[in-house]
């Protein structure tokens, strides 16, 4: 006798509104010779539904073989006994669109005894899957999946990855601190330190000082040319230089300190905007000996002289 599932099919599909009755109808389908029927039902949307799944042996006299109660996308899976017909009865169907779909077969035994016996449930859970490839048809390339309502796999268009990058609009640390730093630590996990605090308000950084002291940044000047505005310490070598800076941004290089030292005894110049040397002068010259030095901070758009030696300022 036949064991194929594949010539003996029904389905029954978009069952919707809140239409009630016998599917596919009340004199059901004809299942004479099998020994095996499986009952599959499901929603294709949130439901509010009794399903029965009812068996006959003469076309009068129904039993109920099983009761499927509010089906979810994936629905159950019932393996029924052998019987002469088989149809659903939606007594109760307050919402959503049901789906079904019986299949039978013929063996030389019955393998299921006399009592239907559910074999996949709505959560459809595994306790270990293993798959080569896998692929759902309901998630978009390039988004990151995650886990929905009841374990369902579904996507976000602002949550992707691409070319080794993860974008992610809004993250959220649970276990960070409100204007501290996060840093990497062990194995890349962010963390905070109560000293190491930005203030968005002010603007302002404050971190503990380490008893080494703080590494600044150092750059070599060893040609005419022009300096960028940053923090930082400019060691002049060579002979003579002609070195050009930019005036400060008002409020976004409030606060910049930068300083300038001859590593030889030349007269280096340091030319920057208008009244940008204390709000009137333009042109710093240096002396010529070793010990010259400049130090300047950001303020409004000038920069302020707060220590020097051998410096002149000229110009406007």
């Amino acid at each position: 006798m036949s064991s194929s599932w594949s010539n003996h099919t029904h389905a029954i599909a978009a069952v919707g509104g809140s239409t009630t009755g016998y599917y596919p109808s009340a004199a059901g389908i004809s299942t004479k010779g099998a020994t095996a029927i499986l009952a599959q039902i499901a929603s294709a949307s949130t439901s509010s539904a009794v399903v029965d799944i009812e068996q006959s042996v003469d076309g009068t006299v129904w039993t109920i073989a099983a009761t499927i109660t509010n089906p979810t996308l994936n629905g159950e899976m019932w393996a029924l006994p052998a019987a002469e017909f088989v149809r659903l009865n939606l007594g109760t169907h307050a919402s959503g669109t049901i789906n079904a779909a019986l299949a039978w077969r013929a063996m030389e035994a019955d393998p299921l005894g006399r009592e239907a016996k559910k074999i996949a449930t709505s959560a459809n859970s595994f306790g270990a899957l293993s798959v080569t490839a896998l692929t759902d048809s309901g998630l978009t390339a390039g988004r990151v999946p995650i886990a929905g309502s009841g374990g369902l796999l579904a996507d976000d268009a602002t949550l992707l990855f691409g070319s080794a990058k993860l974008t992610v609009p809004n993250l959220v640390d649970s276990g960070l601190t409100t204007t501290r730093v996060p840093y990497a630590s062990t194995s890349g996990l962010l963390i905070d330190a109560a000293a190491f605090n930005y203030v968005t308000a002010t603007g302002v950084l404050s971190a503990p000082i380490h008893a080494g002291g703080v590494k600044e940044a150092t750059a070599v000047c060893n040609a005419s040319e022009a300096i960028a505005v940053a923090p930082k310490t400019v060691i002049v070598t060579g002979a003579t230089r002609v070195m050009t800076m930019d005036s400060p941004t008002a409020t976004a290089h409030d606060g910049y300190a930068i300083s300038f030292h001859s590593a030889n005894a030349s007269a280096h110049t340091l030319t920057v905007g208008a009244a940008g040397f204390n709000g009137d002068k333009n042109v710093a010259t240096f002396s010529g000996a070793l010990t010259d030095f400049l130090q300047l901070k950001a303020y409004q758009g000038v920069w302020y002289v707060f220590a020097s030696s051998g410096i002149t300022l000229s110009g406007s």
